[in-house]
Parts: structure tokens; sequence; C-alpha cells
């Protein structure tokens, strides 16, 4: 059993100078937030690095009991020191016409930014938010962060996380996951992809990049 929470329109804010429960604040919330989705409930993020061992496994075990988990990730964390990608594709799977799996980006990609501004210096998923159905009494929930699960994030770098429930924020997310999906599973992405869509139902706004200079 996992302690209660509820999700309220709110901001998260760690300490890399704090204490360790200072220092994990935001990822200790996001693994709050996975513990705590219902079973037939989903859980919908896309990462740049992930490392995170704790919220990997709570992520495995959202699934285990019934929750809905789609995870899209950059490349490098196929291939670097302590990336959890082989714990998320063995307790997810990687086939993203079943309810469950986890996707890596392609090589040198972000899935739709795939255009190379600098010699080595490829397009990455730069993206860092989760998205939960239902979750602390509250439906279309929207957390954005500028936080990666990885230890550096909570030992080095300060660093946010904004949750905001509403219904068309979450669909305006869930529709640009949708294009991540899309354009990572192909062999082309859109360097020009800008959007700027308006909620209909709370005052949000959102940007999506990459926008062509």
């Amino acid at each position: 059993a996992h302690a209660a929470v509820t999700v309220t329109t709110s901001a998260v804010f760690n300490d890399p100078s704090g204490t360790t429960a200072d220092q994990h604040r935001i990822r200790d919330y996001i693994v709050s937030l996975i513990n705590a989705t219902p079973a037939g409930e989903s859980i919908t993020a896309a990462a740049y690095t992930f490392t995170d061992d704790t919220a990997a496994q709570a992520l495995v075990n959202a699934k285990a009991r019934g929750v809905k988990v789609r995870i899209i990730v950059d490349d490098t964390t196929t291939t670097m020191s302590g990336g959890e990608y082989t714990t998320l594709k063995d307790g997810l799977g990687t086939d993203p016409t079943q309810s469950s799996w986890v996707m890596a980006c392609p090589s040198a990609r972000g899935c739709i930014g795939d255009r190379e501004l600098t010699s080595g210096d490829p397009a990455i998923n730069h993206n860092k938010f989760w998205l939960f159905s239902n979750v602390g009494g509250a439906s279309n929930v929207v957390v954005q962060t500028s936080h990666n699960m990885t230890t550096s994030q909570r030992t080095t770098y300060f660093n946010n996380a904004v949750t905001i429930p509403d219904s068309g924020l979450y669909g305006i997310y869930q529709s640009y996951f949708s294009d991540l999906l899309r354009y990572g599973s192909s062999s082309s992405g859109d360097d020009d992809y800008y959007t700027t869509p308006t909620s209909s139902t709370g005052p949000y706004k959102a940007y999506f990049f990459p926008r062509h200079e």
C-alpha cells in the first residue's frame, strides 16, 4: 500500500544542496503519482535521460497491477551508464500496439527533431513530462518538469515540476505524444514542427518544438 496523494494545480522544487529528501523531492513526487495511479488508468511520459531505478521499477509495478504505461525516451538512455531502458523494456515491452510499452527515439534523433545543427550535436528528445489519466482525486493530470530521471538532476541541479489538471491541456500533450510515436516510428522527423495549441478548458498554452530558425 502507498500513501494517499492529493493532486492539485501546484509546483514542486528540489534543492540539490538540501537534505536527501530535499534533493529527491521531484523524483519522489513523480514516483508517488506513479504508485497512486489505479488499475485501468494510464501513465504517459516522455523523457530525455532515464537512469533512476526507483522510478523505472515503479512504472513496471504499475503495469503489473493493470495500469497502461507508455514511455518514450531519448536514444541515449539505451546506451548511457546506468540507463534504465533494459528494465523498462523487460517490464513494459516494446510493442506500441499494446497497452504498455517503452520506445527509444531513433539514434541521433529527437523522434520529431532530426536536424544536426552543429557537427556531433544531433537532435535529442529533450522532453520531460508525465501524464496521468486519473490520480490523487484529479483527472487529466499534466506534470511538466525540468527534471530528467537521473541522479545528477537531484544532487547537482535546481529543478521544478508543475502539475496542472486540465482536460484540454492533457489532450494537447497526448496529441503531441502521438506525434512523438508517429515520427519516432518513421525514417524521418520534422525540423519545423513548432506548434502552440491553446487549451479549450483552461488558461493554458503549450509550445512544442523544434522551431526552425
